[in-house]
């Protein structure tokens, strides 16, 4: 398995840096559109195998940079959608 480590452009960073990356690749290649939904924290998790802390600490560094927002009184973890 260390071919996949090697051509892996994240294996040098901590996991919920990966997934922010991940995110903002989709956003930039137009894989995720304003409005759209993400995954809730749990969902994710299960979906990238990953602890729900570490998708929650993603989806909070994401919104931090403005790439996704989380709709007035709903709560975060289902709501995640992405920034225009």
């Amino acid at each position: 398995g260390g071919v996949v480590m090697a051509t892996d452009p994240y294996a040098h960073l901590a996991y919920y840096e990966r997934l922010v990356l991940q995110i903002k690749a989709q956003v930039v290649q137009g894989v995720l559109l304003p409005g759209d939904k993400l995954p809730s924290v749990r969902e994710m998790a299960k979906q990238e195998q990953l602890n729900p802390n570490t998708i929650a600490k993603a989806y909070k560094q994401l919104e931090a940079d403005g790439v996704i927002y989380v709709e007035p009184g709903r709560q975060y973890k289902r709501y995640c959608g992405i920034s225009a």
